[in-house]
């Protein structure tokens, strides 16, 4: 578990480019689902995970998922289908970066739980395709769960494209 407050605290200095937008979907308890994105060749699409955590009295972050192909695939390799994993971006050698594009979505319970099934689900999947069944795939199915306003086209291919544009729809 993470503490969220440090976390967003950093994103949120970092958002000079005014990336950043909030959607409030609760009726009760907090908790949080963080679509993000990150600008390298091909780009990365992830979601975080996270929670009020009213006895410590923060924000915890119950992880960051993205889909990748397995570690250890040949980058040509991953034209086709290939093995895939859900990945826990803290894991990751990457980790979270502190200029990642993002939309950050308060939710109640009930909400959450709709998010962390498709994220169990994908846990699942055990391929990878790249514009098929990749990370964008992935945060997709995760927005929809949401019944968030999910961009198309040209917008859904790009991963930071894609959750800028989701952010844009979503203010």
């Amino acid at each position: 578990m993470y503490h969220l407050a440090t976390l967003m605290s950093a994103w949120v200095l970092a958002a000079a480019d005014g990336t950043d937008v909030n959607k409030d979907l609760r009726t009760q308890s907090t908790f949080y689902v963080v679509f993000c994105s990150r600008d390298f060749v091909p780009g990365h699409a992830f979601v975080l995970f996270g929670r009020d955590d009213a006895e410590r009295s923060v924000c915890a972050v119950d992880g960051a998922w993205g889909y990748y192909p397995k570690d250890g695939t040949p980058k040509l390799a991953q034209l086709g289908r290939v093995p895939g994993k859900l990945y826990d971006e803290y894991l990751k050698p990457r980790g979270v970066p502190s200029d990642a594009a993002r939309l950050i979505v308060k939710m109640d319970e009930k909400q959450y739980k709709k998010a962390e099934a498709v994220r169990q689900k994908w846990d699942a999947k055990t391929d990878y395709k790249l514009l098929e069944q990749d990370c964008v795939s992935f945060v997709t199915e995760v927005a929809k769960s949401l019944d968030l306003k999910v961009p198309s086209g040209v917008a859904a291919k790009h991963p930071q494209v894609f959750v800028r544009e989701l952010a844009k729809a979503n203010k």
